[in-house]
């Protein structure tokens, strides 16, 4: 599933106000658009990487984004990206199905620089707040529910964000 505009308008914002100088999207697709679409139209020029657990999908990532002229360069996959020791000022978090994000919950956010922001996707899943709110404790993060800002009208999608 698409990232919700409400998501992608906040993703944009935060792009816009913190002006990261890193940001991976781990789970590509529009959120990938969405972040090297900024890039063009704000001429900022962070170092951007988009991974994915399914090859496939990333490739057709990949893809949109060229035949809508945006920069597709650093499009990788979750098992190649997994072990980088790059940290990032921000973090997209909408990885693969719920059993993969659940896993990898805690490598995401070990990913963040220090004065870094985490979007996590996805909130309104069955038990995964839980699962989130006890990582982001363990790794030292503060969690803001964007509920208000975020839900979507076609299943009530809404996004947190991570920050130390």
């Amino acid at each position: 599933m698409a990232l919700s505009l409400e998501t992608a308008a906040l993703i944009w914002t935060l792009c816009s106000e913190r002006l990261p100088g890193s940001i991976v999207d781990l789970g590509s697709g529009y959120s990938s658009f969405v972040v090297r679409n900024w890039v063009k139209a704000s001429g900022h020029r962070p170092v951007v990487w988009s991974v994915d657990d399914d090859a496939r999908w990333l490739q057709r990532s990949r893809q949109y984004c060229e035949e809508r002229g945006v920069d597709a360069s650093n499009f990788t996959t979750w098992d190649v990206f997994r072990h980088t020791p790059l940290k990032f000022d921000l973090i997209l978090y909408d990885l693969g199905r719920m059993p993969v994000r659940f896993e990898n919950v805690g490598r995401a956010l070990d990913l963040c620089s220090p004065s870094g922001i985490v979007v996590v996707d996805d909130m309104h899943k069955f038990n995964y707040h839980k699962e989130v709110e006890r990582v982001l404790a363990e790794k030292g993060f503060t969690g803001v529910d964007m509920r208000e800002s975020t839900t979507d009208a076609h299943e009530g999608r809404h996004c947190w964000l991570a920050t130390r």
